[in-house]
């Protein structure tokens, strides 16, 4: 894995879903780990997500002259420490080395399956405690969003990157109320991972309801780009919804709902 950012960029609502209310079936998409939508604002869940953020450079040993030297799976020789999992551990300290400032929209459809804006909001998203816990390097991830309608509401999760079992970075994850999503890396510094359809991503499209949703996919891309060792993540994801209108027909849909961005700045 090269310079790599994780999942920062794509969490800001993924993962939050009410799941006492999570009646939309989909079909037609692979959710790995079971990803999650919506946002929860005061107990009651809306929204899309964006996201979250584990960088990259990769980093392999390191030297210990004289004092203690704490090996996690590694070894020690000449003096020449290798731990294992430092490629994975050095992308999530790159992660916490700064925070993380965003904008976000989230879109739905009208009547005539037009998009609409649905709502805005802004973030502000810090990562710390970085270490390796058994196969896998990750941090604490604080994400503060401001909403115009709502106000200031805050979440937390955990994201890293998986330890493969010779020690090299693998892929990146990201795990909120115990819900896994793998995010995979399908291009250099481009990643995509695949998403449910719930009843809480139909609450802005005019004509798609739980009862009449045949099935659904929702896939969130991030395009990272780097400047002087910090990161751009651009975030989109796209929903597709099958459903059966008024007038008995099968209407097929597809748009943009959820659009952002998170920029780094060093602390």
């Amino acid at each position: 894995m090269n310079r790599s950012s994780l999942s920062l960029s794509l969490l800001l609502f993924f993962g939050c879903t009410d799941k006492s209310d999570d009646t939309a079936d989909t079909t037609g998409a692979t959710t790995t780990g079971g990803a999650t939508t919506g946002t929860t604002t005061g107990g009651t869940t809306t929204g899309a997500t964006s996201g979250g953020t584990t960088s990259g450079g990769t980093t392999s040993g390191g030297t210990t002259t004289g004092g203690t030297t704490s090996t996690t799976g590694g070894s020690t020789t000449g003096g020449s420490t290798s731990v294992w999992g430092q490629e994975a551990l050095d992308e999530v300290e790159q992660l916490a080395s700064g925070h993380f400032e965003g904008a976000w929209e989230m879109y739905g459809l009208d009547a005539m399956d037009r998009p609409v804006s649905a709502m805005t909001w802004t973030d502000v998203v810090t990562a710390e405690n970085p270490r390796i816990e058994g196969e896998r390097a990750l941090v604490d991830v604080t994400d503060v969003m401001q909403f115009e309608e709502w106000g200031e509401y805050t979440m937390s999760w955990i994201e890293g990157v998986l330890i493969n079992k010779d020690g090299s970075a693998g892929e990146q994850f990201m795990e909120i109320e115990g819900e896994l999503t793998i995010i995979t890396e399908i291009a250099p510094d481009r990643y995509e991972y695949a998403g449910e359809v719930t009843s809480q991503d139909l609450q802005y499209v005019e004509n798609v309801t739980p009862a009449n949703l045949i099935s659904g996919s929702k896939y969130t891309t991030k395009v990272v780009t780097w400047a002087d060792d910090l990161q751009t993540h651009q975030v989109t994801t796209e929903t597709t919804l099958e459903y059966t209108d008024a007038a008995g027909n099968v209407d097929t849909v597809s748009f943009t709902s959820m659009e952002g961005s998170h920029q780094q700045f060093a602390e």
